[in-house]
């Protein structure tokens, strides 16, 4: 099947973090339609926390961005053959599964 025939439904989300690095009014956000966070990996520990205990509190989902800067060899896209071909420089798989990990310990 092509897009054209499916039914996509998309949802509102909303970055849980200022330009600051603090976390919003997510009571405020939710009330007016955001149906998920979006928050980074890399964010303080305990900010990831809150944030996630009040998605679980309100039946909301959560999507985090697992990347840690300090080893991505400042990287394109993950390192692979497609990223060699193409002469492009790659990151490592450890900016993404270090942080996964460090996510699901928190959580």
């Amino acid at each position: 099947q092509n897009l054209k025939t499916r039914k996509i439904q998309i949802f509102p989300s909303i970055c849980a973090l200022d330009k600051q690095g603090k976390l919003k009014n997510l009571a405020t956000l939710f009330n007016k339609g955001a149906h998920a966070l979006e928050l980074k990996s890399s964010s303080n520990a305990n900010i990831l926390r809150v944030g996630m205990q009040y998605a679980l509190m309100k039946e909301k989902s959560i999507f985090v961005k697992c990347h840690d800067e300090n080893f991505d060899d400042n990287g394109v896209m993950n390192d692979c053959e497609t990223g060699f071909e193409l002469g492009l420089a790659g990151m490592s798989a450890v900016a993404e599964s270090s942080e996964v990990a460090k996510i699901q310990e928190i959580a």
